[in-house]
């Protein structure tokens, strides 16, 4: 079975109960939003769009809002349902000459997220969202974070840690990890100037884990955060 067909599966099962966005989903776009308080008619591309949680608040907004998703059965799912979405394959990101030519500096803000960790070239996607955008557009990325503390301690008990809830694929087709770190360095190869890091449900670890952990990985403070979401410019 290729890695589109796994998708697929995946795909097969959540569009059966498909439903407006989870509260997570809402969060991001109101943050997404702070970054905008005087743009009223803001263009978004959300890359990996999915089952269009980021288009459904950006359309409530009154953005103009665009996806790209690798999945066939979900792009015409989300046709139906009146969004303007692409579809393209999930490893080459965007393989058409006429999508290139259409997204070239033509967004406010880029949204990936619960995208990069699934990418075979992420540097690549990277590089073309930098070109989708317009100068001094914005790119927010939200990925698990690799080095949470939690996730730290189960690799210490000799265990991989899971970071996603689909069960069709190992840890829902996730084929790499990223602490905050490791993914800024990524961005800022792909020609991105600034990345800022924002904390977001902070996870206090008590001291015990503290003492255990500090000589293994340094600082732990920035490294409570199950997510790591990351704004580039």
């Amino acid at each position: 079975m290729n890695l589109e067909d796994c998708y697929q599966r995946i795909w097969e099962i959540k569009l059966q109960d498909a439903k407006p966005p989870e509260q997570q989903h809402i969060n991001r776009v109101n943050w997404v939003a702070e970054l905008f308080p005087s743009v009223i008619d803001m263009k978004l591309l959300d890359l990996g769009t999915g089952s269009g949680q980021m288009l459904y608040e950006a359309k409530k907004r009154g953005w103009q809002g665009y996806g790209i998703e690798c999945d066939r059965q979900v792009c015409q799912w989300l046709t139906d349902h009146g969004y303007s979405v692409f579809r393209d394959d999930l490893n080459t990101f965007v393989g058409s000459e006429d999508l290139r030519y259409l997204f070239t500096e033509s967004f406010d803000i880029a949204t990936m997220c619960d995208l990069i960790e699934h990418l075979v070239d992420p540097l690549h996607a990277l590089q073309e969202s930098y070109k989708a955008l317009k100068p001094g557009g914005t790119l927010f990325v939200a990925t698990p974070n690799a080095s949470y503390w939690r996730r730290i301690l189960v690799l210490l008990q000799g265990s991989m840690f899971s970071t996603s809830g689909d069960d069709i694929l190992r840890d829902g087709g996730h084929l790499a990890y990223y602490g905050p770190n490791d993914l800024a360095h990524i961005i800022t190869d792909a020609g991105f100037n600034t990345v800022t890091m924002h904390y977001r449900r902070e996870d206090k670890m008590d001291d015990a884990i503290r003492s255990v952990l500090s000589p293994l990985v340094g600082n732990p403070i920035p490294r409570y955060l199950e997510y790591t979401y990351l704004i580039a410019q």
